[in-house]
C-alpha cells in the first residue's frame, strides 16, 4: 500500500511524504509496527522490510481500458529513463522505456496500450547502476481481508 498512497498523496497536490518511524516499536509497546526496518536489538535495526523499497521507488499499474496506467518515482529522484516490464511465464519481459523527463523529482507516468492481457504485475526497472527495480505492483487489486484496513488501521480503530 506504500506505493499506492504516494501515487494517491501526489495526485492530490501533497508534494512531501514523511514516514513516522525508522525502526518497529518494542512489541511490548505497541503492536501496530509501522517502520521501515525490523526492530533488530536496542541499538541496532534490522533488516529491511519490503515497504522500504516502496517507499524508495514508488510505483503503481492501474488497468485502463485496452492497456495500464503507470506512475512513479526514480529512487534517485532524477530524471532518466525508465523501463517497465510485465512479469511473464516466470521472467520480467520489457514493455515499455519512458525515456523523457515527465515531472519534477525524478516522477514519471505513462499510458500503456496492451490488448492481450489484463492480469499480471507490471514493475519499473532503472536500466544500468545499482538502482535497481520497484516492488512489482498487481493489475488486479487484492482482495483486503475482512475487518483489516490497508493504511494502518485494523477493524477496532475505524472511524465512526
Amino acid at each position: 500500500w506504500v506505493s499506492e498512497s504516494a501515487y494517491r498523496m501526489w495526485r492530490q497536490g501533497v508534494s512531501t511524504m514523511i514516514w513516522g518511524q525508522l525502526k518497529d516499536y518494542p512489541i511490548k509497546q505497541n503492536s501496530h509496527q509501522g517502520g521501515l526496518y525490523f526492530r533488530g536489538d536496542e541499538f541496532r535495526v534490522g533488516g529491511a522490510k519490503p515497504s522500504l523499497r516502496a517507499f524508495q521507488f514508488p510505483f503503481v499499474a492501474f488497468r485502463r481500458e485496452r492497456g495500464a496506467y503507470v506512475w512513479g518515482r526514480r529512487p534517485n529522484s532524477k530524471p532518466g529513463r525508465v523501463v517497465i516490464e510485465r512479469h511473464a511465464r516466470g521472467d520480467w519481459k520489457k514493455v515499455k522505456v519512458i525515456a523523457r523527463k515527465r515531472g519534477k523529482n525524478g516522477l514519471f507516468w505513462a499510458r500503456l496500450y496492451l490488448s492481450s492481457w489484463k492480469t499480471g504485475a507490471l514493475r519499473a526497472r532503472i536500466p544500468g547502476g545499482n538502482l535497481g527495480a520497484s516492488v512489482p505492483f498487481a493489475l488486479k487489486a487484492p482482495r483486503t481481508p475482512r475487518g483489516i484496513l490497508p493504511f494502518g488501521c485494523d477493524a477496532s480503530s475505524r472511524p465512526a
